[in-house]
């Protein structure tokens, strides 16, 4: 799901490719709400905000996908406090960026 999906066509300089999957247009808390326990994927949460961070919060899962720089032009420092204190890093896939962009893919396991 994603609240704010990129737009098709000549609209967006940034979209190379048609998306591969079909996306809803709904919230993070829609999201977690609906897909009770399963893993979570985050790509880019809008800087400063609070949506992510809430995510976490209200989700139950185990694991958690997440793509984007840490700690810089993403999310709000709660976002990376609640990764750092309940979950634990058990991988790294370094991914290609646009050029100064410092962003990577990170997986997450929620500590028990």
């Amino acid at each position: 799901t994603d609240e704010c999906p990129p737009k098709e066509g000549k609209d967006n300089p940034y979209l190379f490719i048609k998306p591969f999957l079909k996306l809803e247009r709904r919230s993070a808390f829609w999201s977690i709400k609906k897909y009770p326990g399963r893993n979570l994927l985050i790509i880019w949460p809008s800087y400063g905000e609070s949506w992510a961070a809430e995510s976490l919060e209200g989700w139950n899962g185990k694991h958690l996908v997440y793509v984007g720089e840490y700690r810089a032009a993403c999310a709000d420092d709660r976002f990376f406090d609640i990764l750092e204190s309940d979950f634990e890093e058990i991988e790294e896939v370094q991914i290609p960026t646009w050029h100064g962009i410092h962003d990577r893919l990170q997986v997450f396991k929620r500590r028990t």
